[in-house]
């Protein structure tokens, strides 16, 4: 049941970074995070990290940005 409603979570926070909501993305994925186990809690806690990292430094955190959400979307496979 979990992984039906992480990928739901998931798929809100793709559609805030691609409408450029980075604020509200980032918020998403760290309220996503307190609702699972420890690994996709650890998943969508990097993300909401990265996210952070990447509206502050811009390129510089683009990488990290993009690992951090290959990792949720394989997590979801």
């Amino acid at each position: 049941n979990a992984p039906i409603f992480s990928a739901l979570e998931l798929s809100s926070i793709l559609l805030g970074l691609l409408e450029g909501r980075l604020d509200e993305a980032a918020e998403e994925a760290e309220g996503a995070a307190e609702g699972y186990p420890p690994l996709p809690r650890r998943l969508f806690r990097e993300l909401a990290g990265a996210i952070r990292a990447y509206k502050e430094r811009g390129e510089e955190a683009r990488e990290a940005l993009i690992e951090a959400v290959l990792k949720l979307f394989y997590y979801h496979l």
